[in-house]
Parts: structure tokens; C-alpha cells; sequence
């Protein structure tokens, strides 16, 4: 009996130790930059039929100057713009006034009953 509990405490301490998340370095501090997180919010149900890829996202400065964000997703389908939030993209920004965002997609297609048509 004492060797068959033994076995399983060896067992199951092998299974949790796979179990354990690997560790990650932290993020620096960012002292005079900041960070821009940018979310998909869901779209309606007719968004399904929509395909189209994101060439770039860019944060524009009020001087008309362009940041480009590091893009989390290149192409988004139908499934993807709806049900839940979705990773787009993400940058460090110097600190200044910002007017807005850039977000430039190509290849736009639209499902519709004769198949898929492009978007222009």
C-alpha cells in the first residue's frame, strides 16, 4: 500500500508541476511614453458576411505625423467581428496631442447569394 501512494504522490506532483504558467518577464516602466491597447468591440450579426484584411493602424499626431501600432490581427472574417472583443492592436506612444487613428484595410469582400463579391 505505502508503495502505491508513493507512486501516486510522485504522479501527481509531476501533473501539477506541468501545470505551472512559465514565468514572463515584466514589461518595462513606461516613464514618459504611453500605451495604446486597441479592442474590436462585436459588431452586429450582418457583420458575417464581411472579410477584409488591416494593412495598418496608425495613431496620427496633430502635426499629421504617423505612429504605427503593432498589429495583433491581419485579416478579420465574419466570425471574428462578432460574439466577443478582439485584440486589433497595440503601441507605445510619445507623450504630445494626438488627433485621432488611422486604420487602413484592404481587400474588403462582402458575402453576398451570388458568393462573394470585393468591396470597393
Amino acid at each position: 500500500m505505502g508503495q502505491i501512494r508513493y507512486n501516486f504522490i510522485v504522479l501527481l506532483l509531476f501533473l501539477l508541476a506541468g501545470c505551472v504558467p512559465a514565468r514572463t518577464p515584466p514589461k518595462p516602466v513606461l516613464t514618459d511614453m504611453g500605451e495604446l491597447i486597441i479592442y474590436l468591440q462585436p459588431l452586429p450579426q450582418e457583420a458575417q458576411r464581411l472579410r477584409f484584411a488591416v494593412e495598418g493602424i496608425y495613431a496620427i499626431k496633430t502635426d499629421g505625423s504617423e505612429i504605427p501600432l503593432s498589429l495583433s490581427v491581419h485579416e478579420l472574417r465574419g466570425a471574428d467581428l462578432t460574439g466577443r472583443q478582439k485584440l486589433l492592436a497595440t503601441g507605445t506612444l510619445p507623450p504630445g496631442s494626438y488627433r485621432g487613428l488611422s486604420i487602413r484595410v484592404k481587400n474588403a469582400f462582402v458575402q453576398s447569394e451570388e458568393g462573394e463579391r470585393c468591396s470597393r
